[in-house]
């Protein structure tokens, strides 16, 4: 039998959120997220809870407060919790990180990522039932998918710019024809089952230099 330490190097660090259970492919903590709806996350991705039952927040990775570097990610999750989705989704913009949110309301389910995803959202609906994870090739692996044979996206992930820039995808698409992502400033509604675009939510007005400057200092700092 493989070591613990060897075990935890496969597939470090990833997610996977299954309709129904599944023989998970990592080492896991596993948390039933709503039904029969099922979160497996790598046991070495740090994961916060706030709430409880119907009203609740798990948190996927690091997220900080730049106004209040002391708040670690409990905290910050607690500052959120009684917050409605859309509130909740206005205040991350003051947060840094990289991270993934799951959002219980009653029967609600939404996932937001940090501003720029860095911890990405991949999907795959197949016969009518929802999957997400962390990467394509994991999905693929778990739902027995083949690359695309479209020959322009065959064509253009064999470029070296699609190799430098770790293999990134045509828009929302990726090498496997089944399998989106959620692209940045959008959030996932799985009672929906749609990404939806949440920033910009209002026309946005031109900061002058100082004003900029000054924000940005607080920021840095």
């Amino acid at each position: 039998m493989e070591p613990l330490e060897i075990q935890n190097l496969r597939y470090r660090r990833q997610y996977i959120i299954a309709p129904l259970e599944i023989d998970c492919p990592f080492n896991h903590k596993k948390i039933n997220l709503i039904g029969s709806r099922t979160l497996y996350a790598h046991a070495d991705l740090k994961l916060t809870e706030a709430g409880n039952g119907e009203d609740r927040i798990i948190l996927l990775g690091d997220i900080f407060d730049f106004q209040n570097p002391e708040k670690d990610n409990r905290g910050i999750l607690l500052d959120l919790m009684g917050l409605d989705f859309d509130s909740l989704a206005r205040k991350l913009s003051y947060y840094t990180g990289r991270y993934l949110i799951i959002h219980r309301h009653g029967n609600e389910l939404k996932l937001i990522h940090d501003a720029i995803s860095l911890r990405k959202i991949y999907y795959a609906q197949m016969d009518g039932l929802l999957w997400f994870a962390s990467q394509p090739y994991l999905l693929a692996k778990l739902l027995n998918l083949k690359e695309t044979q479209i020959p322009s996206k065959v064509e253009y992930y064999k470029t070296l710019n699609a190799i430098q820039s770790y293999n990134a995808n045509f828009g929302n698409t990726t090498v496997y024809d089944e399998i989106m992502q959620v692209l940045p400033n959008h959030y996932f509604d799985v009672e929906k089952s749609m990404a939806v675009r949440y920033w910009p939510n209002e026309i946005m007005q031109p900061l002058d230099i100082e004003e900029a400057a000054e924000k940005c200092a607080m920021m840095i700092k």
